[in-house]
């Protein structure tokens, strides 16, 4: 079985440090973590985030930062925000990805993802139609695709729901520390095929 598309809490308090010394949403992690890394090692990953820099769809190299929440770098696990060194993932970036986006580009870093990361991010404008057709083109690249998920915005099931073959296989895990948002709870989800 390959995994081809993670859905992960877009949450900034999965990252080990963000929420202080207090451990917080660790079975959430430990969950992504895991699917993460069974994402295949051949493929180029797309990340998929709410946007926080425009309206549409913004497709652009970007590094990853918790700032927007305020959250410091230096208080995050540097096994998270610098996992590899001179090649961190972002590496020649032009801007500061969406909080969902960075979450996923520090989570896929913790999980060994070394390069070949690309970040789409949808603005609250774009129609759930164009999202859906992004996720079919995506599909067509054979990509691995990580949604950090939003309840919030619909766009972002809408990508998933172009991406995700029915045929694939789905494992869903529903952490039992309180990952959620709205009254929402968050599943971390992946999507397999054979």
């Amino acid at each position: 079985m390959t995994t081809r598309a993670v859905v992960l809490p877009a949450t900034p308090l999965l990252v080990p440090g963000a929420a202080g010394r207090a451990h917080v949403l660790d079975d959430a992690r430990r969950a992504v973590l895991d699917g993460l890394a069974a994402l295949a090692d051949d493929r180029p990953v797309v990340v998929v985030g709410a946007g926080a820099r425009g309206e549409g769809v913004e497709s652009a190299p970007a590094t990853a930062s918790l700032a927007a929440a305020g959250v410091a770098d230096a208080w995050l696990d540097p096994v998270w925000t610098d996992p590899f060194g001179a090649d961190p993932v972002g590496a020649g970036s032009v801007g500061t990805a969406g909080l969902g986006a960075s979450v996923a580009l520090l989570a896929l870093g913790a999980a060994g993802r070394r390069a070949g990361v690309e970040v789409v991010e949808l603005g609250d404008a774009v129609d759930p139609a164009d999202a859906r057709a992004l996720g079919v083109a995506l599909r067509g690249r054979g990509v691995g695709l990580v949604v950090a998920d939003d309840p919030r915005r619909p766009a972002l099931a809408a990508v998933l729901d172009g991406f995700v073959d029915p045929a694939w296989e789905r494992e869903g895990t529903t952490p039992h520390d309180g990952a959620s948002v709205d009254g929402v709870a968050y599943e971390v989800v992946r999507y397999l095929t054979r």
